[in-house]
């Protein structure tokens, strides 16, 4: 097992070489950005309360205010994809901006807050202020490097290794903890695991005494050194 030094030194790089630790301060600025010169208006709600479908025309891109909404979508086989987990403080269908339809289905799995702003008063200030213009070029930018990470992660053939990684780019590198946002079952899907695989091998971890689990946090206890090499 690598000493508590040079797995906080892992978790750094990693941590740098990401966007996963910096995405909610980035995804808060389109709020930032248009609040003040765009028409919002709030709305609540249910848990589990479809917010959009796949398909839907396009009218809306959202900030959540509170809560946590599931974006998932299928594919034409019928499998179901879910594709992030957001919280608090992240903003919801940016590609609709550049589409008429949205692309996959949104799901509070929270009772949850929302902010509303109308897609053509965005594009509106956005084709008439340079400025702003390229500090939202700059926040998705930052989505595109996210979305890569997770990319290469489903390409980790091994599920312990892929489960392993997925934690060490969300953990905080002082403490090496980090909360799990959303059910076990959804992350599963989002990394590209089946749920059933997803369970065992976090139980493995947790019986190694590589990982801590209460509820839904989890702290980084040692890794194998086995493993370095490919973490």
């Amino acid at each position: 097992m690598c000493s508590y030094f040079f797995l906080k030194l892992r978790i750094q790089i990693i941590n740098c070489c990401s966007q996963f630790g910096k995405m909610k301060t980035l995804i808060s600025d389109f709020k930032t950005i248009f609040f003040s010169s765009v028409s919002t208006k709030g709305r609540n709600y249910r848990l589990n309360e479809l917010i959009f479908r796949q398909g839907d025309p396009a009218h809306y891109i959202f900030v959540i205010e509170e809560g946590r909404v599931k974006l998932e979508r299928y594919t034409i086989e019928g499998r179901r994809v879910v594709m992030h987990t957001a919280k608090a403080g992240e903003s919801l269908a940016e590609a609709a901006l550049f589409s008429e339809v949205y692309h996959c289905n949104a799901i509070a799995t929270l009772p949850s807050q929302l902010l509303l702003f109308p897609k053509q008063e965005v594009l509106q200030r956005l084709s008439g202020t340079p400025q702003m213009t390229m500090k939202y070029l700059s926040l998705l930018s930052s989505q595109v490097r996210n979305l890569r990470t997770r990319l290469e992660l489903t390409n980790i053939l091994s599920a312990r290794e892929r489960i392993l990684q997925f934690i060490l780019l969300s953990v905080n590198p002082d403490t090496g903890e980090t909360t799990l946002n959303g059910a076990l079952k959804d992350l599963a899907a989002e990394i590209g695991l089946a749920h059933e695989t997803f369970y065992r091998e976090l139980k493995k971890l947790e019986k190694e005494g590589i990982i801590e689990r209460s509820d839904n946090r989890i702290k980084i206890k040692s890794i194998p050194s086995n493993m370095i090499e490919i973490i």
